[in-house]
């Protein structure tokens, strides 16, 4: 859960880079996100963001609060846990595999995030 705390951390200008970062610097290309069990607090801080985002990025993200119908008509039962109302096992990760990995490659990280371009302000 996002406390108030975290919310005052946001800035236009956080919010601004963060967005900038995932849809220009980021080589992946999303193609849907779908954010479920979101609060309150979370939905007043994606305002902040949501200004930046572009046209297609805003119909790409759909919030489902605690409506896993919703969410289905995205995604479909077959593919989701059980936690999500779909019919797969829930599996039993506590995070350490991601920590253990990310230790590992700690090294390769810190080298991947070095590399970009620079963007002259406009």
């Amino acid at each position: 859960r996002m406390s108030l705390a975290q919310l005052v951390q946001f800035t236009p200008k956080f919010a601004k880079l963060s967005v900038d970062c995932s849809q220009k610097y980021t080589p992946m290309r999303t193609k849907e996100l779908n954010l479920v069990h979101n609060s309150e607090v979370f939905n007043v801080m994606f305002k902040i963001f949501k200004p930046f985002l572009g046209q297609k990025w805003n119909k790409r993200i759909h919030f489902h609060g605690n409506d896993m119908n919703a969410l289905h008509k995205y995604i479909d039962a077959d593919c989701l846990p059980i936690s999500l109302g779909g019919t797969l096992d829930d599996p039993e990760i506590d995070g350490k595999v991601m920590a253990d990995f990310v230790e590992q490659y700690e090294w390769h990280l810190k080298k991947l995030n070095s590399y970009g371009y620079k963007e002259e302000e406009k």
